[in-house]
């Protein structure tokens, strides 16, 4: 099922249980318990629209101690907002026009209730979030082992190129300095020279970037943008940046934003 379409099911699931709850407790007519359950909903999809961004600005590849102060606040943001959305939706009663808008906060406790549901959400909300990026990272990150293709197919026409588990050996000032491919999370190329960050380390390295591009296996390095190279195994999870760009979480803790093309090529590897 498509994202909107888990998110439609999970507002329609909280309209029914709001309906059945004032339904059952409230002693007037079933259409008004209807308008009450739709004005809660109403208020929890748009406060949900709200925040589906920030969390994925914010939460999304965040270590846990940063979480563990993030999530609270943003949940009570999160209730605090879909309180005054909701307020707001009762404040448009069918005759406002004639009465002007009246709003009556809550009672404490309904006010209470309402904290915790707004809670309950956010954290449902949450999830959801987490798990849909959970989702793209496997489409980007899944692939065959043994890639098939014409260009794979063909013999080789330049060097060998290492595999994984191999050295290289390099050029830095005037040393030599052997890494293991394995170990490599992203070349960047800037004024001539490239810095390899490993594992361990970073090097600034006189090779250049595109010399690097020769060198690496190409099912194993992808040339994400101009400026980088990123070894696939390094990127913790990928997500949509917009205009057809991505923006890669790697392993280090460090983003590294695609152009369209590289965004494109790690496209074509995806299973």
């Amino acid at each position: 099922m498509a994202t909107g379409g888990l998110l439609g099911l999970g507002l329609a699931l909280l309209f029914l249980g709001y309906l059945m709850a004032f339904a059952a407790t409230l002693d007037q007519p079933f259409v008004r318990s209807a308008g009450f359950a739709a004005v809660n909903t109403l208020g929890a999809g748009v406060t949900a629209f709200l925040f589906q961004p920030v969390l994925n600005r914010l939460v999304l590849g965040r270590r846990a101690c940063k979480l563990i102060l993030l999530h609270p606040l943003l949940a009570a943001a999160f209730s605090i907002i879909w309180y005054f959305c909701t307020l707001a939706g009762y404040a448009l009663s069918p005759d406002w026009l004639d009465r002007g808008l009246k709003a009556a906060p809550f009672a404490q406790g309904a006010l209470s209730w309402q904290i915790f549901q707004g809670v309950t959400v956010y954290a449902a909300l949450a999830l959801f979030t987490a798990w849909r990026a959970a989702v793209q990272e496997l489409a980007v990150l899944r692939r065959s082992s043994t890639v098939t293709s014409p260009q794979a197919a063909a013999p080789p026409s330049g060097p060998a190129k290492p595999p994984l588990s191999a050295s290289l050996l390099i050029r830095c000032d005037r040393e030599v300095v052997p890494i293991l491919a394995n170990d490599l999370i992203r070349i960047t190329g800037a004024d001539g020279y490239s810095e390899v960050v490993t594992r361990q380390r970073r090097i600034l390295s006189t090779t250049p970037l595109s010399r690097f591009e020769e060198m690496l296996q190409s099912d194993q390095f992808v040339r994400a943008h101009r400026s980088h190279i990123v070894r696939l195994g390094a990127v913790a999870h990928a997500e949509p940046a917009g205009n057809a760009r991505m923006l890669l979480h790697l392993e280090d803790g460090e983003r590294i934003m695609t152009s369209r093309a590289g965004a494109k090529r790690l496209r074509e590897l995806t299973v």
